[in-house]
């Protein structure tokens, strides 16, 4: 059990986005935002799953990162 409150997490920042059949051909999303006040690193994972036949294509139109890399 964690005793620090300042490393409770209060929800998953990983997504998965799935084709279905019928189901949007394109789309967009967001990254969640976080208020860090603890300074606390964090990791989202996104994963993105296409059916048979199609391909999966990020198109950015703003990337922003902060804080310093992991090692």
């Amino acid at each position: 059990m964690i005793s620090d409150k300042s490393l409770f997490v209060l929800a998953e920042c990983d997504r998965t986005f799935v084709s279905r059949p019928g189901g949007p051909q394109n789309g967009t999303f967001t990254a969640p935002y976080f208020a860090n006040l603890a300074g606390h690193s964090r990791q989202c994972i996104f994963t993105f799953v296409a059916g048979q036949r199609q391909r999966v294509e990020l198109v950015f139109t703003s990337f922003n990162l902060r804080g310093t890399p992991p090692e």
